[in-house]
């Protein structure tokens, strides 16, 4: 009996070997087809580097109107996200937690919601987001149709005469 326990023993681990070169290569054809599906998605802006940010009026909080050409003098880093949004959702709650892969470059951060104020705040209450934070609302979606936001979360950075740097898509978290 001891020599079939032995081969049994040998064949599992050889069965085993097999089975975890097949996941290996698996996983390895997946990522280079994730790499590529990425190359392809469109540019999550219509923005051109260089440019300044077409101007536009957004909400405060509080419901009044204010120009974005009121963050110039500071490289700002634009957050665009969308209430409901699961990855705009722990983007903010990795910000919140100070996540280092969410530092820019920049000398502030603005979060702009592209939903009503009750949607927001509350993302941005269960998100534990600090009051540090400037929170503003593009109900009208006009931020939207002049950036070429098509798709969220998106960060878009501008320096300090707000021209266009940088653009991010966050993709998962």
């Amino acid at each position: 009996m001891t020599g079939l326990w032995m081969l049994s023993y040998v064949a599992l681990w050889i069965l085993f070997l097999i089975v975890a070169a097949l996941l290996v290569s698996v996983l390895y054809h997946l990522g280079n087809i994730y790499n590529k599906i990425e190359q392809k998605l469109p540019a999550p802006t219509k923005l051109t580097v260089g440019e300044n940010l077409p101007q536009v009026d957004v909400q405060t909080m509080d419901g009044r109107l204010m120009s974005l050409s009121q963050f110039q003098g500071a490289k700002t880093a634009f957050a665009i996200i969308s209430p409901g949004c699961y990855t705009c959702f722990n983007m903010l709650k990795r910000m919140a937690n100070g996540d280092d892969s969410l530092k820019f470059p920049v000398d502030q951060t603005v979060i702009i919601s592209l939903a009503d104020r009750s949607a927001t705040e509350e993302m941005t209450r269960l998100a534990h987001l600090p009051e540090t934070y400037s929170v503003f609302l593009d109900t009208s979606k006009k931020l939207k149709d002049a950036w070429g936001i098509n798709t969220t979360p998106v960060i878009v950075e501008a320096d300090e005469k707000l021209q266009f740097l940088n653009q991010r898509a966050i993709i998962s978290y």
